[in-house]
């Protein structure tokens, strides 16, 4: 993260990542992950939350223009039933969040 900018090594893959699902007709979630909020708070005032999150999303929503995508966008840190702060460090989830987690990732329209 330092210098604070996004790496454009990871875009360039993100995008090539996109054209393959685009392809292959893949359905695919989309998650943002949960930061831990101090961690959260240094991305924000570093500008690199919002800058990552405009290019990301910016290029999932162009991909889903095309009628065979099927690509679904999660950020459980703004799901009202997002309530787990357990990490196990400021970048990674706990095993204790999972239940939580995964009805968030996988609401039921999605499984049906």
């Amino acid at each position: 993260m330092n210098p604070y900018k996004i790496s454009l090594t990871q875009i360039y893959f993100f995008k090539r990542m996109l054209k393959l699902m685009e392809y292959k007709n893949i359905p695919v979630i989309f998650y943002y992950p949960v930061v831990a909020n101090a961690l959260k708070t240094k991305m924000e005032k570093g500008g690199i939350l919002d800058d990552f999150n405009h290019q990301t999303s910016t290029l999932i929503l162009k991909s889903k223009e095309n009628k065979n995508t099927k690509f679904y966008i999660v950020d459980p840190s703004i799901n009202k039933n997002w309530t787990c702060r357990d990490f196990v460090d400021a970048l990674h989830l706990s095993g204790a969040c999972f239940s939580n987690l995964l009805p968030i990732l996988f609401p039921v329209e999605l499984r049906n």
